[in-house]
């Protein structure tokens, strides 16, 4: 694909958001990496295709009115998988701070000290 007309961007975009779901439905962080630039990538598409339209009339963006609520669609998607991978692994988190620091005072998991620890006895 040339992706010489704003339409083709469109479609180039819609194609790597689409990418990006299909790996962030499990969440590893390689996933998480790639989802990231995918989206990068079809930010730029969507840039271009702005830039290459100009400022087209009403009727030149009609052709895009399915494509555009698709990709709203698809990017509503990305946010709802990123909010639960969030979620996930804010959970882990304070599970493991828990385990490692144990709780403060008010109740909540302590931060676990990062770093290395040396213990020595005589």
């Amino acid at each position: 694909m040339k992706h010489s007309d704003p339409e083709e961007r469109l479609i180039s975009a819609k194609a790597a958001v689409r990418q990006a779901v299909r790996s962030l439905v499990h969440p590893t962080p390689e996933a998480l990496d790639q989802a990231e630039a995918l989206l990068r990538q079809a930010h730029g598409w969507l840039r271009s295709a702005v830039n290459l339209s100009g400022q087209p009339s009403a009727e030149a963006w009609l052709w895009t009115r399915q494509d555009l609520l698709e990709l709203k669609r698809l990017l509503l998607r990305v946010c709802g998988l990123l909010d639960h991978a969030a979620g996930f692994y804010a959970g882990w988190l304070s599970f493991r701070n828990t385990l490692a620091g144990g709780y403060t005072a008010q109740g909540g998991p302590a931060e676990a000290l990062s770093g290395n620890r040396l213990s020595l006895e005589a």
